[in-house]
């Protein structure tokens, strides 16, 4: 399905102009910031762009993972990869972020970094300009024993976890996730204290628009971090809509064909 698809991507964008594209790699923060990310991104490029994502609640870089009945691939075997290589260069710009959901899936920090090293090296065969997100560590240096369990019952159930094991393998990956960004020359973005509030992990309603726009105006060579909110009249597709190239639902796979939406002024939503 997946090389059909890229054969069905490629022929559908050879018939058009190159465009710019913004492919987003992560999980929940992704998701939530949907409204905001659109726009912001569209603002940035200057003209319709591309959507291409593999994301989704409790996403992993490697692992197939499973949120309410709704399984996904893991990030970096999903079909984005092969769908992208056979598209049409055209000018990149990457995110990578939400890289902490793995530390509680149990995986170990080396494999994490693989996981994403192998997504990055894919992205710059591309020549798209990546930025990552570090951990937040301040965010989570913060938790209490007591919030940690409740945080962690909602958001991790299977996971037995405790705050300090937590804290040491964060700060572990942290240091790969910018260890990495200096041998690829990729641009890091460091999350804010402000941006999370009771929750540790995920930006703030209120904050996810300087939060994005300081991801994003990295990707785009942006210097300043006042980003207008909004693109005018553009009506964007409602991401719980949307379905991804390939999901299990309740143990039964379903497939997608991409795009799976076409915004009003042209620009193309891919999700895997």
């Amino acid at each position: 399905m997946s090389e059909l698809n890229a054969i069905r991507t490629a022929n559908a964008e050879a018939d058009s102009p190159s465009r710019r594209r913004v492919i987003l790699l992560g999980a929940s923060n992704v998701v939530l910031g949907w409204r905001t990310i659109v726009p912001l991104a569209r603002t940035l490029a200057g003209e319709p762009i591309d959507i291409w994502g593999a994301f989704g609640h409790g996403r992993s870089y490697g692992l197939k993972s499973r949120v309410l009945g709704r399984s996904l691939p893991g990030i970096s075997p999903c079909g984005l990869w092969t769908n992208l290589a056979g598209s049409p260069a055209c000018d990149t710009v990457a995110v990578v972020t939400d890289l902490g959901n793995d530390l509680l899936y149990g995986v170990d920090v080396p494999q994490i970094i693989g996981w994403v090293n192998w997504c990055v090296e894919r992205l710059h065969e591309q020549n798209a300009r990546v930025v990552s997100t570090r951990l937040p560590l301040a965010s989570v240096r913060r938790l209490s024993p007591a919030r940690f369990r409740l945080m962690r019952s909602i958001l991790f159930p299977r996971s037995e976890m405790t705050l300090d094991k937590v804290i040491r393998l964060a700060e572990e990956l942290d240091a790969g996730v910018v260890d990495l960004a200096t041998r690829f020359g990729i641009r890091v973005v460091e999350p804010r204290p402000e941006w999370y509030g009771f929750d540790p992990i995920h930006v703030l309603r209120r904050q996810r628009h300087a939060a994005w726009s300081e991801i994003l105006g990295c990707g785009f060579s942006r210097t300043d971090r006042d980003v207008p909110a909004s693109t005018s009249s553009l009506r964007m597709p409602r991401l719980w809509q949307l379905a991804p190239e390939r999901r299990w639902v309740f143990g039964v796979e379903r497939t997608r064909t991409q795009p799976v939406a076409e915004m009003t002024d042209g620009g193309r939503v891919f999700l895997f």
